[in-house]
This record gives C-alpha cells, structure tokens and sequence, in this order.
C-alpha cells in the first residue's frame, strides 16, 4: 500500500530559509566586446560552484584573506542547497567506542573505487574536522547529553559513522557556510 503525502508537508519537512545575498559591488570597469559594454570585477580568488564544498571553500579563503567571488548558475542552486533527501549524511571516521580509524574509514570509501588509497585517507583524516567546523558555524547535528555527535549505522556500513539533522542536512550545510 503506498500514500501520497501532501506537497505542502513534504516542503515544510525540507524548508530552510536561506541568508539575503550582499549587495553586488560595483564593477572594477569595463571593456568592449563585440560592440557591447561588458563590466568587469577583480578578485584574488573564484570559486565555481555554490553548493556545500564551493561554499566551505570560499569560506576557508576569505579566512586566509583572499577577496572571493562566487559564481554559480543560480544564488541556492547547487546540489546541496537543491536536496531534501534524508540520505545526506555527514560520514566521519571517529565512532563513540572504538575511536578513530582513519584507515578503516579510508578502505571503506576506496572500496567503491570512486578514489586511490592515499585521497581516501586524506579525506578520512580531514572528516572530523569537517564535521567540527560546521557545527562551529551552527549545524545543529544531534548531540547525547554530554556534547557528543550522536551517530548511526547506514547501508553498508558496519561501524556506524553518519550523523544528520534529517532531510534538511544538506540545506543546512549551506545555510550556515552562506552566513559566514
């Protein structure tokens, strides 16, 4: 037996408000091509992209003081902004009773063959701080009684490192690398 659920609470299980975009600054100049006048801007550093991962990396340079521009198809139309699935979830290797396995998290990324050794364990070392710095900027992942991120088992994986704030994970990733 299948239910339709309504659109209205699928939408409101998935709605997160999104930050006003800055004022546009105002063109360094301009140059003619093809008899029209095209502005221009200067920045140190472009990222292409306005999904989680161009976001945390806009974030990251404009910490390192690079002057950033973000360009993207549409202000919230990346991937992550776009999802409401409640398969986003966030994968770290730290697990509340084994502690960390970088190596086991690395064999269990690389097993799909989507990435070599040495990149899956660099992505498994970097995951914890990953996983931190969003929850420094306001990703509210459950936590037990004492501040730990709470964690749970998913397909094919026997350890259990996922955690999420449910089908809003990944608008939420967004909303809170935006407001920075």
């Amino acid at each position: 037996m299948t239910v339709d659920v309504p659109q209205g609470i699928l939408d409101a299980l998935t709605d997160v408000e999104m930050p006003r975009l800055p004022p546009e600054r105002a063109a360094a100049g301009s140059t003619d091509a093809g008899g029209l006048r095209v502005p221009f801007h200067r920045y140190g550093c472009v990222v292409v992209g306005s999904g989680a991962a161009g976001l945390r990396a806009a974030v990251e340079l404009h910490r390192r003081g690079c002057d950033v521009a973000i360009i993207s198809q549409s202000a919230w139309g990346g991937t992550s902004a776009c999802s409401g699935s409640d398969k986003q979830t966030l994968h770290t290797a730290n697990t509340a009773d084994r502690g960390d396995d970088f190596k086991a998290m690395a064999r269990a990324i690389r097993a799909g063959g989507a990435m070599d050794e040495d990149t899956a364990y660099v992505e498994a070392v970097g995951s914890t701080r990953a996983m931190a710095s969003l929850q420094y900027l306001g990703l509210p992942l459950p936590q037990d009684r004492l501040g730990g991120t709470l964690r749970y088992q998913t397909d094919h994986d026997e350890v259990g490192r996922a955690t999420s704030c449910g089908p809003r994970t990944s608008r939420l990733m967004v909303k809170v690398l935006a407001e920075e």
